[in-house]
């Protein structure tokens, strides 16, 4: 019997398979301190997809540059435009806050495609954090009252169709921005949305 298991133990596939066991058991229980936003299975999200996927706009890194939410980049910009205004800071001030939170962002998400969201700049680019403090500050005054999106008529004026598990940024972010803005410390900031 002994000299079974050893030669078992010897067969490279055995091998692999302990590294790989090694490997995971060692990972797992840190990145799942990080993680926060989930992909939803594909055998759940195949029931009903508009359950699962953003319909309107696309927040974090999932549902990025799907075709049918690229109109409404335009209007995450002008968030971020009016953000800065409001707040008085320039867009600089906000990418160094993030700076340092940026591996934590990352960290946040599930099966983050690596290629294409590996380098933390993407991460910095504000836009979709930005956009939800002005859906968060519910104030659109700055905006003109037949605005599309950020006015009592406007697309956005019922939150709910924003909500969708894999359409998420992470609270740090958002807390981040806020404490920047208002000059705080991240842990003093309270975020919610009006009913």
């Amino acid at each position: 019997m002994v000299e079974e298991a050893t030669t078992v133990g010897n067969r490279e596939w055995v091998i692999e398979l302990e590294e790989r066991v090694r490997s995971l058991d060692n990972r797992n229980g840190d990145l799942w301190k990080k993680q926060s936003i989930y992909r939803v299975p594909t055998s759940v999200k195949d029931l009903n997809r508009k359950v699962y996927e953003p319909q309107l706009v696309s927040l974090g890194p999932y549902h990025h540059g799907t075709p049918k939410l690229k109109a409404m980049e335009e209007h995450k910009y002008r968030a971020l435009l009016n953000f800065c205004r409001k707040t008085k800071k320039r867009l600089s001030v906000f990418v160094e806050a993030l700076e340092g939170i940026v591996e934590d962002l990352m960290g946040s998400y599930d099966m983050l495609d690596e290629e294409e969201w590996g380098d933390t700049s993407r991460f910095l680019r504000l836009v979709d954090g930005c956009f939800l403090m002005e859906i968060i500050d519910g104030r659109w005054s700055d905006y003109d009252e037949n605005d599309p999106i950020f006015s009592s008529r406007g697309l956005l004026n019922n939150k709910d169709v924003m909500m969708k598990i894999e359409n998420q940024v992470p609270l740090i972010l958002l807390t981040t921005l806020a404490a920047t803005a208002w000059g705080l410390p991240a842990d003093e900031v309270k975020l919610s949305l009006k009913p």
